[in-house]
């Protein structure tokens, strides 16, 4: 059970950073701006850390649950 909520916060992170690449590489064609970059950067944090947060707490229901039986 661990592993697979790792392995979740892993994807969730990883996603985030292509996203990142992926405005990067637009702003470097010139599609999009520096403002339009660190907007774009706030929102797939915050996106990603609730996320990260929704898992850990998944994940601490779990726990608990499995420590209980």
């Amino acid at each position: 059970v661990i592993i697979s909520f790792s392995l979740t916060k892993n994807i969730y992170q990883g996603v985030g950073r292509k996203n990142k690449d992926i405005a990067k590489k637009q702003k470097a064609s010139g599609e999009i701006t520096e403002d339009d970059i660190k907007s774009l950067e706030k929102k797939l944090q915050t996106l990603t850390d609730e996320m990260c947060s929704r898992l850990d707490q998944i994940f601490l229901v779990k726990e608990k649950e499995i420590m209980t039986i």
